[in-house]
């Protein structure tokens, strides 16, 4: 289950949100926020930078803070954000927590997943330089 927090500050792209004192997410957790803006549904995702004790986190917004308040609810993930990799995410177009700007599933391997096999890596350029000396 996942645990929730009250926002506390909001100061730009910088959210403070406490958190049960036993029950603090870890530093590059992510943070879901779910609340409305002008009547339409907003998901913010925030990243925890910093414990500053007594539950308390101070994390940084992916995305804009526009009509982000003080006591506002907050989940904490569990999890750091994760970003689709591997050969179904190229030339596509993704925003800064992965989520594509066309609605197509791809893989999120966890960060902790080992690399890709070495033959879908591309080719790397020469390290040589074709300048004269």
């Amino acid at each position: 289950m996942s645990t929730k927090g009250t926002i506390t500050q909001v100061l730009g792209a910088v959210v403070d949100v406490q958190f049960p004192a036993d029950k603090v997410p870890e530093i590059y957790n992510a943070i879901q926020i779910d609340y409305k803006v002008e009547g339409k549904a907003t998901r913010l995702i925030l990243e925890v930078q910093q414990h500053l004790g007594n539950g308390l986190v101070r994390a940084v917004a992916m995305t804009t803070t526009e009509g982000l308040v003080r006591g506002g609810e907050a989940v904490d993930t569990g999890a750091p954000i994760t970003v689709p990799v591997g050969n179904g995410v190229l030339g596509r177009i993704f925003n800064v927590t992965g989520d594509a700007t066309r609605s197509t599933a791809c893989p999120r391997p966890s960060p902790s997943s080992p690399p890709p096999p070495s033959s879908s890596a591309p080719a790397s350029r020469s390290s040589t330089s074709s300048v004269p000396s």
